[in-house]
């Protein structure tokens, strides 16, 4: 919970972030939410002029609709995403103060977010994701890692890990072909190892003679952290002329080569990825023109 903008003199706010911690919402969620909270209460503090550290139930109940969008329209210049989580971080709040009858009316619910574009997500293909395997396997002699980066790619692009998720595996996540995620919000899943993944892992803890519990180690014998996989991976991608990609997008990659070629259904999908919702999964099953053109060709009614 470092790094996370708690008010000292305001109890409501920090409430309702603990509220948050409560219903197992990400470090990285919660953080956000303070940051947008913050930048809010700022220009409600610099509006009454009162210092923000002395903002008070009263002077929270008294914020109004029109408070609220000319802060929006103060912070215009920010992205659509971003905008649209300032929005969700101001309403969550006030729903948290109306449900705990801290305030009788609730100034954020006619408040709209702001529309996003959803761009289609970025990723390898099935023919850059092999160059990116065999160039790791091919690295011998030059990388003493070699084993241990191979591992965790093949794991991103056969398993669809987050990045925390992957850091976070321990050896005794490994039981019987199957990887134990804990993913978002502490929720588990199970994902079955397929003979790559198997075959990776088995190479690379042949390599290891510690009592490290954990999975991937660094140069170090400690837990591998978040940066040193972004360095490692993205390395990596840069051989193949990738450099612009992420660990993040291995994720999408895994995903949509599952769709395009395993015939993965968006239920099947939801679930290997962890997403509480299918909607969120729906962007993976976008599909290129070579796949449009096949559906279209076998439309009953081409004839």
């Amino acid at each position: 919970m470092s790094n996370i903008k708690f008010y000292p003199n305001s109890s409501s706010v920090n409430d309702f972030l603990l509220e948050l911690v409560n219903e197992n919402k990400s470090d990285k969620t919660v953080k956000a939410y303070s940051h947008d909270l913050h930048l809010f209460f700022q220009f409600i503090s610099n509006k009454i002029n009162v210092e923000i550290e002395k903002i008070s139930v009263n002077d929270i109940k008294n914020i109004t609709k029109s408070d609220i969008t000319a802060f929006l329209i103060k912070e215009s210049n920010l992205s659509a995403s971003s905008k649209s989580r300032h929005v969700s971080s101001i309403k969550g709040f006030f729903k948290y103060m109306l449900d705990n009858k801290l305030i009788s009316e609730n100034p954020s619910e006619l408040i709209k977010k702001p529309k996003t574009n959803k761009t289609l997500p970025k990723y390898l293909s099935l023919s850059e994701s092999k160059e990116l395997l065999n160039t790791v396997k091919n690295n011998e002699g030059k990388n003493r890692n070699r084993e241990r980066d191979f591992a965790i790619i093949t794991i991103f692009l056969n398993c669809g890990l987050r990045l925390n998720e992957l850091v976070n595996l321990d050896l005794n996540s490994i039981k019987d072909g199957t990887v134990k995620v804990f993913g978002k919000g502490s929720k588990e899943r199970k994902i079955a190892l397929n003979d790559a993944c198997i075959k990776a892992l088995d190479n690379y803890l042949k390599t290891r003679n510690d009592k490290e519990n954990a999975l991937f180690l660094s140069e170090n014998k400690t837990r591998i952290g978040e940066r040193r996989v972004q360095e490692v991976v993205k390395g990596y991608l840069s051989d193949i002329g990738c450099g612009d990609l992420s660990t993040h997008k291995i994720r999408h990659t895994s995903a949509t080569l599952l769709y395009q070629y395993a015939n993965a259904d968006i239920i099947a999908l939801q679930e290997f990825l962890g997403h509480s919702s299918p909607t969120t999964t729906s962007i993976y099953t976008h599909t290129n023109n070579e796949n449009q053109r096949n559906i279209v060709n076998k439309s009953p009614l081409n004839f």
